[in-house]
């Protein structure tokens, strides 16, 4: 990961008191914040098994032009008026930066692809939403030569990229529970760690249409910080097996702490190994607020116990000049939507306390279906919570 702050001949680092040191605190190893580092939270969600490499550049990279002149670049891409003022900044910068640096070193899968670049900048945010150029977002370069190539520095090119406000690190609740980005008091890595999220290949899990509730708020990859949930890690390979219930009676399991191992249990109907995660299925973990779901500014949840999501992530195949591709059908955006389906990818399943955790003597709806229509098949009930591991009955249900 290349993060290259960025400032404006009308926004300067110095006059609004932005350092680089802080950047390096929100994205290095051991990073001193309200939370956890990027680099330190995507270790620990992983697991151990992603360690990013991060360069945080020692300078601030100043633009060409002020900051209004990129923010009114706009094309007519497929019909729609899009903002590429950033993708101008994003290319003045690595073509500055290919003089000084070795870039190639950035493209670890040697793909001829910087594997990713961050653009932090010294703007205000606009919460109003009018304009992307005032927000956060990850996005695909848009820009290459007459011959449809992406611009090359030192071999290697740009694609993937992630554009931010410096501002987000101080973002906070005011006392009357609304979002504010004025505490400089605060080091906030939330916005940094969601966008990398997608960096990864993650989807938003709320609705872009604003109209749904998604996962109601209650993931990294929707509104509040704290560790991915299953499905996340299932297709990332950060956890590759579970455990999937078959009895044709009942049976008793233990589930362990999943923010600490990665268990989990999944119950499905016509459940294919050859498929895996891509496919619809109910996934079970046991909760905890600990580690990446404790803190001051984490934990989904107000109580701890087991939590169940229902998936939809079966995959589709197309074949687009000549090459096929495959990827996952459902969103969880609305229907109505240019971009919903009727199925939503991820949410989840409300507790009979009326929230989303099962906690000791609830048992599950025996009602559940999949999006056919069909029955579940299973229930099961919480017989223990002792903070290490839940114990579980679960119990098939008569056809």
């Amino acid at each position: 990961m290349l993060v290259i702050p960025v400032q404006f001949s009308d926004a300067t680092a110095a006059s609004k008191g932005y350092t680089i040191d802080a950047l390096k605190n929100a994205f290095l190893q051991g990073g001193k914040n309200d939370y956890f580092s990027v680099y330190d939270y995507y270790l620990m969600s992983s697991y151990g098994k992603l360690e990013l490499d991060i360069t945080v550049l020692d300078s601030w990279f100043t633009p060409k032009n002020t900051s209004s002149y990129y923010y009114r670049q706009t094309i007519d891409f497929y019909g729609t008026e899009t903002e590429i003022g950033d993708q101008m900044i994003l290319d003045e910068a690595l073509a500055y930066l290919d003089g000084i640096m070795d870039l190639s070193r950035f493209d670890s899968d040697s793909n001829g692809m910087i594997d990713s670049v961050v653009l932090i900048n010294t703007l205000d945010i606009d919460t109003t939403g009018d304009s992307m150029f005032y927000w956060a977002y990850r996005y695909w370069n848009i820009y290459t030569d007459n011959d449809g190539y992406y611009y090359e520095y030192d071999g290697v090119s740009a694609n993937d990229y992630l554009w931010a406000s410096y501002q987000f690190l101080f973002e906070s609740t005011d006392m009357n529970g609304n979002l504010t980005y004025t505490d400089k008091n605060a080091m906030n890595t939330y916005t940094f760690i969601h966008e990398f999220g997608h960096i990864l290949g993650l989807d938003d899990y709320y609705d872009t249409a604003y109209i749904g509730d998604g996962l109601h708020l209650l993931d990294v990859m929707d509104g509040m910080i704290g560790d991915q949930n299953p499905y996340s890690k299932f297709n990332l390979g950060w956890i590759t097996a579970s455990r999937l219930i078959i009895t044709l009676t009942e049976t008793t399991v233990d589930l362990y702490v999943f923010g600490d191992t990665g268990d989990t249990i999944i119950i499905a109907n016509d459940w294919s190994d050859e498929l895996g995660v891509y496919q619809e299925y109910y996934v079970i973990m046991y909760y905890r607020n600990t580690g990446l779901n404790g803190g001051a500014i984490a934990g989904y949840f107000d109580d701890e116990g087991i939590i169940v999501y229902r998936v939809e992530a079966s995959i589709y195949r197309e074949e687009a000049d000549g090459e096929v591709y495959y990827d996952v059908y459902n969103n969880n955006t609305d229907p109505s939507d240019y971009y919903g389906t009727e199925r939503n990818l991820i949410e989840l399943v409300e507790s009979p306390d009326g929230d989303f955790v099962f906690e000791a003597g609830e048992k599950l709806p025996d009602d559940l279906t999949d999006w056919g229509g069909d029955a579940l098949g299973y229930t099961f009930t919480v017989d223990l919570i002792n903070g290490e591991y839940a114990t579980i009955t679960f119990e098939k249900l008569a056809a």
